[in-house]
């Protein structure tokens, strides 16, 4: 393996601790590898602390009952909803699927937060023709594809957001916004949810997405931007490669 690089680190800068951010990932058993290298992308390049924590479906048993839907490729498809709840309607915080890679300053990102919106997203317009991506999953064309892929949640104002309703509202209700108004949905910038394989990559990308599958998977070891995401495996495993050198 080549390297990793790592972008210079910010200049410090004054924070509190309750202004810092919270990120969700989240997590599905098959992209384990990948939860960790995008953590890690995070908190390297971060010039504030960052909290983490992951959507898993079996630390959400008590409260997440929504049976397994066919058309759902990840586990965490329908449990990013319950973001809100897992952090007391209070605050904010960021949802980010696994299969990313951070490439700037997450602080830049929770910059951003604009409180006259409800969740601020990335609008792709994004069509897609129904089929498969990685490891044989459905690939299912809607309106808003991939907009809740990132979501920076104010979350007070999407208590709507239950338990109860992330259980058992429609996969279309959830991931078109339909629970919000339209106004309430404001907008993050296209560099912080890049489309890998579907979309030029820009020049200073900030959160590569391998949404049609990324090279932690046999069936995707070729796909576009593979690389970059190599290089932060190889950030994750340094000092454990370091060690195996020396002996």
């Amino acid at each position: 393996m080549v390297s990793a690089v790592l972008s210079p680190a910010p200049a410090p800068q004054a924070f509190s601790g309750l202004d810092l951010p919270q990120v969700y990932i989240g997590y599905d058993p098959r992209e384990t590898a990948a939860v960790h290298v995008l953590a890690e992308s995070i908190q390297a390049r971060a010039s504030v602390p960052v909290r983490i924590a992951q959507v898993r479906l079996s630390q959400l048993k008590a409260v997440f009952r929504r049976p397994h839907n066919p058309l759902q490729s990840t586990a965490f498809s329908f449990s990013r909803f319950l973001v809100p709840w897992l952090n007391g309607y209070s605050g904010w915080a960021l949802f980010i699927d696994a299969d990313m890679l951070c490439l700037a300053d997450i602080a830049e990102l929770w910059a951003l937060r604009d409180e006259r919106a409800a969740v601020q997203v990335v609008k792709h317009d994004h069509t897609c023709t129904a089929g498969q991506k990685f490891q044989g999953m459905p690939q299912t064309p809607y309106p808003r594809k991939n907009w809740s892929s990132v979501m920076l949640f104010n979350c007070a104002r999407c208590r709507q957001l239950t338990p109860e309703l992330v259980s058992t509202a429609s996969g279309l209700h959830l991931h078109q916004f339909q629970w919000l108004e339209d106004g309430e949905i404001g907008s993050l910038p296209p560099e912080w949810n890049v489309l890998v394989g579907v979309q030029p990559i820009p020049e200073r990308p900030r959160i590569l997405h391998y949404t049609l599958g990324g090279p932690w998977f046999d069936d995707c070891r070729t796909m576009p931007e593979s690389e970059q995401w190599w290089l932060g495996l190889d950030a994750l495993m340094a000092p454990l490669s370091a060690g195996h050198a020396r002996t």
